[in-house]
């Protein structure tokens, strides 16, 4: 076997040294490994006393001493440090001649990196006396590169066994240069880890095995729940794997009773060293549970004499444990072993905050950009898309790549994929000013895709001169025989054409210069996109590589297109990133589209032929108002979306704002126009205006939502009071409620009705009979009829009691009431209020109550459910996760109408809630569903 260690001399950069072991994985590239032996570590490996120990770099010069080394030559460690150990200390013989260099049996020990020793030979003291010593040399390696030596002696005179002092010196400088080693190791290996916070701290358990400890594990506690999870496990010999495997991954909570070493240390205790193996027992401990008995079968499994348990602690708080194990009485841990294991758990606590430092930086990174990004429908009309953006790798910084998609006037489709230079928040932030500047000139006017973006350019150059961004705008039109493209480029990679049958290919592109450059002349390139072609916009972060061409990269990418035309859009942007494997370094945004059969446009979106609906006598003050209070709501529910991280979420901000791209998808193209006459109307100054609107048969359905939606975003602010949003005052309400109210209407073929301002409702009177002394209703007496409505009572009143079956019991009554009248088809909504209303009666009113079934002439039905308590009826705030707190609103939604009304004063204190259920159940709970907490769009804020 060659020799493990190369010599080194001169100041030359030293090579690698060569694996006795015959492992290549080391023999790569050339590196300066020039490191000097760190004095902070010395004391934590030589503890004894009386060996004196010098410390020196690869050049013999003296990097540190230890204070035995100083009393036996007289020297302090700032008189040595630096100087050549030769020339100062050992350039005589034991027979006062000189020693040169040549012969310095230390010199030529470091030089060849082996170990050495001696005895008899002499050191030169401070004051010129000589010294005569024994010592030993040994060499330290880091990453099988020599860095220096450890040259430690002692008078000779006081010794009593120079053969075993000799070795144990000889073991202990061995020792040491192993300590310093794996220091060395492990914290190049959390410096340098890219798999994974899991894989460095195996790395770890890797490296003290078997070199420290006979087996080692690595727990962390989880951020968020703090219960213990075990990362590492390793053991020294190889068929303990599948044992160790079985192992990992989640541990059982830890018991409050539980005072094993782990326990303790995990809540906050200080190193625990176990010399007592019955302290690692089930029956040492004295204590049970599912996570101690895991821990005592482990220990019994692998076996155990002593443990050092080490808390992976850092600015103050305890991230987890290492656990060192050794299964040998013979071998047992000494006390620089214990110093060693808490250095270790220092360093390896730092990497593991530090990586969880900046992984929580980059989360916010990446979800501040996602939160830029538009929220990309799966359809536009007959064109179907798919967004993907993918965070650059290797640092926590946001991007200025971006892609977008939305309908024009004409029925066709703008796609922009752009990338603002930088990386970092200045960036993000002008690429979301970018995007909405591009939107608002792209729909302001018909134009081509070139002058778009000269009036975007001019705009950036007057007002924002610094910036600079790539970008690529397409229009998809469909025609008579299928779909065209039309698209200018500032500087960006040309997009990727692939279609069935025929090889992947670039788009034709005439590339002009980026925005914010030059006020140049802008192209355009036109081209007719055969059936089933799907294009790819991408951002120049999936094919630029470092040390490699632009071409080169866009080569692999046509490459990586094929085979892809027919699958589905996200498996193709996925596996276009697969096969690609972007270098990393810069961010990655892909936008791939898929036309459709051609000719139907925004019509075939809406489900069919347009309908005219004819809004008349608009209160342009009311839509204004209305406008405001829809467009703070959404700023202010985005804002409470990125700070509660709910990217996928179904709550109330989330789907609000998602519907609301829904709504500019489907139906932004055909809101334009009367979009564009209520404000010219407003500019004038008028009061009222009539505009028409010609709308797809599904938007009564979307309309009765964005009803719903908003009417439970009124809530939401009501019972969110940290929101500055305020709910939407009464006239907004009737407003909203009227023009929602008309879509259905007309959509349904019904004629329009103008605008009135709504009237306030007379409350009808109404009494209940008193409770007795007993605590029940009289017979007599029951809620009179509302006045003016021809309501007659079906049946007589039913009196209840305030106990569990009340609500039972109106439900049998109402049923067979409405049967009796031939009313059943509002059975099921009669049913559900009323159950509602007598429980709440029941749990707040506390009084007898009685329900009474009334119809009209017309065929409508009311249910009142009276009760004698003064107590104010309200509807509940609730939360998202709320379990009650929705009678009254599930009441609203299943009625055609629904209120409180006070009792006379003669019938004393009470109250009468009343409904009017409706028929169609299904559209109630449509337009308020009383089981979700959410909303669907702003429809009426554009109407």
């Amino acid at each position: 076997m060659s020799d493990p260690l190369r010599r080194v001399t001169g100041e030359g950069s030293p090579s690698p040294l060569p694996d006795p072991d015959g492992d290549a994985a080391t023999h790569g590239g050339k590196r300066d490994t020039r490191v000097a032996i760190e004095a902070a570590l010395l004391p934590a490996v030589f503890e004894s006393p009386a060996l004196a120990v010098i410390a020196l770099d690869r050049q013999g010069l003296v990097t540190a001493l230890t204070p035995p080394a100083e009393r036996l030559l007289g020297y302090v460690e700032s008189e040595l440090v630096g100087e050549p150990l030769h020339e100062r200390l050992h350039h005589h013989r034991a027979d006062g001649s000189p020693l040169t260099r040549r012969d310095c049996p230390v010199v030529a020990a470091l030089e060849g990196a082996r170990p050495a020793w001696g005895d008899g030979d002499v050191l030169v003291r401070k004051d010129g006396s000589l010294l005569v010593v024994d010592w030993a040399f040994a060499p330290v390696v880091l990453a099988r590169t020599l860095t220096g030596g450890v040259l430690t002696f002692h008078d000779p005179r006081d010794r009593t066994d120079r053969a075993s002092r000799e070795g144990g010196r000889l073991a202990a400088a061995e020792a040491a240069n192993l300590r310093l080693t794996l220091l060395a190791d492990v914290s190049r290996s959390l410096a340098s880890a890219t798999t994974g916070l899991s894989e460095a701290l195996g790395a770890i358990a890797r490296r003290v095995v078997p070199a420290l400890a006979d087996w080692a594990a690595v727990d962390l506690l989880d951020e968020r729940d703090g219960h213990a999870r075990r990362v590492a496990l390793v053991h020294r010999d190889p068929d303990a794997d599948p044992e160790r495997l079985a192992r990992l991954g989640q541990l059982p909570p830890l018991a409050p009773e539980a005072r094993d070493p782990l326990a303790q240390v995990l809540r906050g205790a200080p190193l625990q060293h176990v010399q007592d193996a019955a302290v690692l027992d089930e029956e040492g401990a004295g204590v049970a549970g599912a996570a101690w008995s895991q821990r005592t079968a482990l220990v019994r499994a692998l076996g155990a004499v002593e443990a050092i348990v080490a808390p992976l602690r850092a600015r103050g708080r305890v991230l987890g444990a290492l656990t060192l194990v050794r299964t040998d009485p013979a071998r047992p841990f000494q006390p620089e072993d214990v110093a060693f294991a808490a250095d270790l758990g220092e360093r390896a606590a730092t990497a593991v905050d530090t990586t969880r430092l900046l992984e929580g930086e980059q989360r916010r990174a990446e979800q501040m950009q996602r939160a830029l990004l538009p929220e990309l429908p799966g359809r536009i009309g007959e064109l179907e898309l798919h967004g993907l953006y993918q965070p650059a790798g290797d640092r926590a910084q946001v991007g200025g790549d971006w892609y977008d998609a939305f309908p024009l006037p004409d029925d066709g489709v703008a796609l922009v994929l752009g990338d603002v230079a930088g990386h970092d928040l200045h960036a993000a932030t002008r690429m979301g000013a970018i995007r909405h500047k591009l939107r608002a000139l792209a729909a302001d006017r018909l134009d081509r895709p070139s002058a778009v973006l000269a009036r975007l350019d001019r705009v950036l150059q007057r007002f924002a001169p610094s910036d600079v961004a790539t970008l690529v705008l397409a229009h998809l039109r469909p025609g008579g025989d299928g779909w065209g493209v039309e698209w200018s480029c500032a500087g960006h990679p040309p997009p990727l054409l692939l279609v069935p049958g025929a090889a992947p290919r670039l788009l034709d592109v005439e590339a002009d210069l980026p925005l914010g450059v030059a006020d140049l002349p802008r192209h355009d390139v036109h081209d007719a996109l055969p059936a089933g072609a799907t294009v790819v916009f991408y951002s120049d972060g999936l094919v630029e590589h470092p040390g490699e061409s632009l071409a080169d990269g866009l080569q692999r990418l046509v490459a990586a297109g094929a085979g892809l035309e027919d699958a589905s859009l996200p498996q193709l942007c996925r596996d276009l990133l697969e096969r690609v494997r972007p270098a990393g370094n810069d961010d990655v945004a892909v936008l791939a589209v898929r036309p459709g059969a051609a000719g139907t446009g925004a019509r075939a979106a809406g489900g069919g032929d347009l309908v005219r609906v004819r809004l008349l006598g608009v209160p342009l003050r009311l839509r204004a108002e209305h406008l405001r209070c829809t467009e703070a709501l959404l700023r202010e529910l985005a804002l409470v979306r990125i700070g509660a991280r709910h990217e996928t979420s179904a709550t109330l901000p989330q789907r609000l704002l998602g519907l609301a791209a829904e709504l500019q998808s489907t139906y932004a193209p055909l809101l334009t126009q009367p979009v564009a006459d209520l404000d010219a109307a407003t500019a004038a100054g008028c009061e009222h205006c009539d505009v028409t609107y010609r709308v797809p048969a599904g938007a009564a359905d979307f309309a009765r939502r964005a009803l719903g939606a908003l009417e439970e975003a009124d809530e939401f602010c009501r019972a969110e009071r940290h929101l500055l949003t305020l709910p939407a005052p009464p006239g907004v309400v009737a407003y909203r409620r009227w023009l929602v109210g008309e879509f259905v209407h007309q959509v349904s073929g019904g004629e329009p009705r103008p605008w009135r301002p709504p009237e306030p409702q007379q409350p009808a009177a109404a009494t209940v009979g008193r409770a007795g002394a007993d605590g029940r209703a009289p017979a007599g007496g029951g809620p009179v009829a509302p006045e003016g409505a021809g309501w007659s009572a079906v049946g007589e009143p039913l009196r209840l009691d305030p106990e569990p079956g009340a609500a039972a019991a109106a439900r049998r009554h109402v049923r067979r009431l409405l049967r009796d009248a031939g009313a059943g088809e509002v059975e099921e909504a009669a049913e559900l209020g009323v159950s509602e209303l007598v429980t709440n009666a029941v749990l707040h009113a506390r009084t007898p109550a009685s329900v009474t079934v009334r119809t009209a002439p017309s065929g409508a039905v009311r249910v009142e459910v009276a009760d004698a308590s003064a107590a104010a009826v309200q509807e509940r705030r609730f939360g998202p996760e709320a379990a009650t707190g929705r009678g009254l609103r599930l009441v609203a939604s299943i009625s055609t109408a629904w209120g409180v009304d006070p009792l006379p004063a003669a019938a004393g204190p009470g109250k009468v809630v009343w409904f009017e259920p409706s028929a169609d159940t299904t559209a109630a709970a449509a337009a308020g569903d009383a089981g979700q907490w959410g909303a669907q769009d702003w429809a009426a804020g554009l109407l």
